[in-house]
C-alpha cells in the first residue's frame, strides 16, 4: 500500500528539537523559564528518549502497513477527513517531533495527574507514559478518545509497548467523560490538548483543565496555529491572567504554566 506523503504531520521537521524552535511568548522570570526550557530540550534529546522514540516509531509505522485499506471509523463522528485509518494514523498521530517534546517536557516538570484530549490512536500517550516510566514515579495519565476503533488501537498499542501502568484509556464522548473524570481527580497537574481543531472547542477544553489545574500545572497545545480562528482562540488563552508564561515550539506547539488564582 502506498501511503500518501502529503499530510501534516510529514511537514515536521525529523530533526530533534532546538533552542532555535522556541519562542518565550509570555514569562515571569526570562532567565529562570529559559533554563526550564533548555532542559526541556535537552531531556527531548537524551538517549532514552530517542530509543523510546525508536520504539514508538516502529510500532507506529507496523500499525499503518498492517491497517492497509482498513476504511475509517465512521462512529461515533458523522465525518472524517480520511478514507482510511492508515491515512488518518500517518497525519493524526502524535509526530516524533512532538513527542520528543513532550517526553522532555513531562520529565522536566515531573507531574503526577496528567490528561490528554484526544489519544487517537495512542502515540501521544505512548511518549508521556515513556516519559513517566523514566521517571519511576506513580505519576499516572487518563487519555480520552471518542471514535471506537481508535479506542481499540490505543489500547493495543500501549499494551505491546508495556505502558499500562503509567496509562489509562477512558472511552466516550469527551463532553461526559473529561466532565466526571475531572469532577473526582482533580487537581490535575499536566494536560495535553490534542482533541478537535475546533475554537469553542479548544477553548471549552483550555477552561475546563483551568478548572482542574493545579497552581503551576502546565498545559502543552498542538495545532495552536492550524487555522486563523484557532490562532485567535490561542491568543486569547495566552493573555488570560492564570497563564504565566508561554512558550511555543515552531509556532505549532504551545506550552503554558498557569497559577492557582489571578494574580498569584
Amino acid at each position: 500500500m502506498k501511503i500518501l506523503t502529503a499530510f501534516r504531520n510529514w511537514s515536521v521537521p525529523y530533526r530533534l528539537p532546538r533552542w532555535s524552535d522556541v519562542k518565550q511568548v509570555k514569562t515571569l522570570d526570562r532567565e529562570t523559564e529559559r533554563e526550564v526550557l533548555q532542559n526541556i530540550l535537552a531531556q527531548a534529546r537524551s538517549d532514552w528518549a530517542l530509543a523510546a522514540a525508536r520504539g514508538i516509531e516502529e510500532d507506529k509505522k507496523s500499525t499503518i502497513r498492517a491497517l492497509g485499506e482498513t476504511l475509517t471509523d465512521p462512529k461515533p463522528l458523522p465525518f472524517t477527513a480520511y478514507r482510511t485509518e492508515a491515512e488518518a494514523l500517518a497525519d493524526c498521530a502524535t509526530p516524533r517531533y512532538a513527542g520528543l517534546l513532550l517526553a522532555g517536557v513531562v520529565t522536566t516538570v515531573q507531574p503526577s495527574k496528567l490528561i490528554e484530549i484526544g489519544a487517537a490512536h495512542g502515540y501521544g500517550a505512548a511518549y508521556i507514559g515513556e516519559a513517566l516510566r523514566r521517571l519511576g514515579t506513580d505519576g499516572h495519565l487518563a487519555t480520552f478518545e471518542g471514535m471506537i476503533a481508535r479506542c481499540r488501537m490505543t489500547r493495543e498499542a500501549l499494551g505491546r509497548m508495556h505502558l499500562e501502568q503509567w496509562v489509562e484509556l477512558i472511552e466516550g464522548n469527551f463532553d461526559h467523560t473529561i466532565n466526571h473524570y475531572l469532577e473526582e481527580n482533580q487537581p490535575i497537574d499536566f494536560m495535553f490538548s490534542d482533541g478537535d481543531k475546533d475554537p469553542d472547542r479548544t477553548w471549552a477544553q483550555f477552561q475546563l483543565g483551568l478548572g482542574a489545574m493545579a497552581d503551576g500545572g502546565h498545559m502543552f497545545f498542538d495545532d495552536i496555529n492550524f487555522n486563523d480562528p484557532i490562532s485567535r482562540v490561542w491568543r486569547e488563552i495566552v493573555a488570560q491572567a492564570r497563564v504565566t508564561s508561554c512558550a511555543t515550539f515552531l509556532d505549532r506547539w504551545g506550552l503554558l504554566t498557569v497559577s492557582a488564582e489571578t494574580g498569584s
